[in-house]
């Protein structure tokens, strides 16, 4: 007989730890009682494992819940003027075993909660597109050693990026960007060697950019739409991965233009606003033979349009707002320009005008 016993507990029921489940009901309560989003909790119910739940996914051997989306769940009902408070995560955090979660677009409002640097193990972390608001807590930073991916976009947080930031070393993803963060971009970066991906745009940050030339994995970098100022650093262009490069609509200036010789094939530039003048438009931007979109308007640039850049299958080209005179032959095969420049003579009879 105690042998069967034995058999018997050894066998997995297949449910989910008593805890978790009960933190996760504790949420369904407060944050359907909190609004009128709604979301398809129709089998969150304590008759089954959470580990069944819309949402949720748990690890085969324990039944930890490992990962949990929210937007999995149908969140997608009539959104509240005032949104949900963000103390209705706080069950959450005590999900200690997520690697994955996903709290974007449910319509939360507040302050991001430092419990969430309970959550020692998480892997990603998406809390885009709802209503957070105020400074990013410092614990977001420097609880979470295996953070790989941050989403924070689309809120309205205010203040400095923490500079513990520099403790999340195994960073590959960081979306920052359609906040109100302020104040210079930390030099902290310089440790995210892993960096792939850095979004800060349309934000209010200031200063000159840091070097972070250390970020040799870099790939996509969107600082555009700030106030940022000084150099366009020469750093960017010594990177060997990086591809989409957008630094336009700040306060910076591209003085050397003509002198550097990037060692990466760029697929997007965007340099709105960067005070290029009268240097026209950057000759080693004709080297770039995989580039797609090239943004180069408000620069007052002078001279000629040169018969490379036509040549170039570009998707998207915008040169609006420059001083740009004639075009050096009338055989280009132009697919699109600007008309708010001085083109006077030599214009390629397919020529059409681009709007701003």
């Amino acid at each position: 007989m105690m042998m069967m016993m034995i058999i018997i507990w050894g066998v997995p029921c297949g449910c989910c730890p008593g805890d978790q489940k009960a933190a996760l009901l504790e949420f369904r309560s407060l944050y359907v009682g909190n609004s009128s989003a709604g979301g398809d909790f129709s089998n969150w119910n304590a008759s089954t494992s959470c580990c069944e739940w819309s949402g949720l996914s748990c690890d085969s051997r324990h039944q930890f819940v490992m990962a949990l989306g929210l937007l999995d769940t149908g969140f997608m009902g009539e959104l509240l003027e005032a949104g949900v408070s963000s103390d209705v995560l706080t069950p959450l955090f005590l999900l200690t075993s997520l690697r994955y979660l996903d709290l974007s677009q449910i319509y939360i409002r507040g302050g991001i909660p430092p419990g969430i640097g309970n959550l020692t193990q998480l892997q990603k972390l998406d809390l885009s597109n709802n209503r957070f608001s105020g400074p990013i807590p410092p614990q977001l930073f420097s609880a979470l050693p295996h953070l790989q991916q941050l989403g924070c976009d689309g809120n309205a947080l205010e203040g400095k990026i923490p500079i513990e930031i520099g403790n999340l070393t195994n960073l590959v993803d960081v979306f920052m960007h359609g906040n109100k963060l302020s104040g210079e971009i930390p030099a902290t970066l310089l440790q995210l060697h892993k960096l792939e991906t850095l979004y800060l745009k349309d934000n209010f940050l200031s200063g000159e950019i840091p070097s972070v030339q250390n970020m040799t994995r870099l790939i996509d970098l969107k600082l555009d739409n700030n106030f940022l100022s000084g150099e366009v650093p020469t750093w960017v262009f010594e990177l060997s991965m990086i591809q989409r490069l957008y630094l336009g609509r700040n306060n910076l200036t591209f003085a050397y233009a003509k002198q550097i010789a990037p060692k990466s094939r760029f697929t997007q530039v965007s340099l709105i606003s960067c005070n290029i003048a009268s240097n026209g438009i950057p000759l080693w931007l004709a080297n770039q033979s995989d580039l797609e979109t090239l943004d180069l308007r408000s620069n007052r640039m002078t001279g000629t349009f040169p018969g490379w850049l036509a040549e170039m299958h570009l998707t998207d080209l915008v040169l609006a707002d420059n001083l740009l005179q004639d075009f050096e032959s009338s055989e280009q095969s132009l697919s699109r320009a600007d008309s708010s420049n001085s083109f006077q003579s030599h214009k390629p009879s397919n020529f059409r005008p681009l709007g701003k």
